[in-house]
């Protein structure tokens, strides 16, 4: 805990993977996110590069149950989805399974399983905040200046935590086995 900070939120149990096994990319196309169940109906953010961009950015959307939410904008490359806002909030675990999809050709690019919160690499801003970031399963690479890979990131191992003020935004992602984290965000009293 942060001397003179309490807890302001937590981002709770998630799931960290790796990105680099997912086919189907949009390839200047757009993203379509679509439920098995009606009954998911909250936020999902999904973070990646847009067409003719090499800077990580998101886009959030409400989902619509069974019926196809499609993005704004044409994206390149799709790193991961969170179902919540881009803080870790509003978040909201899936009822059914969720299919992330060229938006064109409706070619599967992942999917975010029942019960779980994310996809792929993790990615929240948190820019100014004390965190406390907790491996609770697996191995985690981390990092708050570039995409983050097994080679340029920190490796956190279970059962580990960090306290430090995030720089910028927090990218996460996990090895071939996949991961679990839980984020504490921190507020001064």
């Amino acid at each position: 805990m942060f001397s003179g900070h309490y807890e302001k939120y937590i981002i709770p149990a998630f799931q960290v993977g790796a990105w680099a096994g997912w086919s189907n990319q949009p390839n200047n196309d757009k993203i379509e996110v679509v439920s098995s169940s009606a009954s998911d109906a909250g936020k999902i953010t999904l973070w990646g590069l847009q067409n003719g961009s090499k800077v990580i950015t998101y886009e959030t959307l409400v989902m619509t149950g069974t019926t196809p939410v499609i993005t704004s904008v044409n994206w390149d490359y799709l790193y991961g989805a969170f179902l919540g806002d881009r803080y870790g909030k509003n978040y909201i675990r899936a009822v059914g399974t969720i299919t992330l999809r060229e938006g064109s050709a409706d070619q599967a690019i992942t999917t975010i399983a029942i019960g779980k919160l994310s996809c792929g690499m993790s990615f929240f801003e948190l820019e100014g905040n004390p965190i406390t970031l907790a491996v609770l399963t697996g191995r985690v690479y981390k990092s708050t200046t570039q995409v983050v890979s097994a080679l340029n990131g920190f490796e956190m191992t279970a059962p580990m935590a960090t306290e430090e003020i995030c720089r910028k935004n927090l990218g996460l992602v996990s090895d071939s086995s996949g991961a679990e984290c839980q984020i504490i965000v921190w507020e001064a009293i």
